[in-house]
């Protein structure tokens, strides 16, 4: 189990929105990650293929065009198994879980998000 002082890990981030996925990525990397960050479920599956970089947290956006982050991160546990997940909406908890979008055990966070609130999420995702 990774404490929260030791934060050293690989972060795949995948947000369709520009300035969202900027700002998550620079939250990201001032909190000590290494971060590859992808526009889309299919470049970051293609990423995840390609590449032998051990990946310790996808951080994904449900709702995104041509591959759902629900998608994404399946077929994700499947190239990687043991990759943990952080999905993101700007929907709520509660509209995103009674759509059936997520599970009760999925680690949730609702944007816009601040850094510290992203950083409590990561470490509940790694636990």
């Amino acid at each position: 189990t990774r404490r929260s002082s030791d934060l050293t890990g690989a972060i795949l981030l995948v947000e369709d929105e520009d300035q969202v996925r900027n700002l998550t990525r620079e939250m990201l990397k001032r909190q000590g990650y290494r971060v590859f960050d992808f526009a889309s479920g299919a470049d970051a599956l293609e990423f995840l293929r390609a590449q032998s970089e051990a990946i310790d947290l996808l951080v994904s956006d449900i709702v995104m065009p041509r591959m759902s982050g629900l998608d994404l991160a399946h077929e994700a546990q499947i190239l990687r198994p043991g990759i943990r997940l952080l999905l993101m909406s700007g929907y709520t908890e509660t509209s995103v879980s009674a759509q059936g979008l997520i599970s009760p055990h999925t680690v949730f966070i609702q944007k816009p998000f601040t850094a510290a609130s992203l950083r409590e999420k990561i470490t509940e995702a790694l636990q």
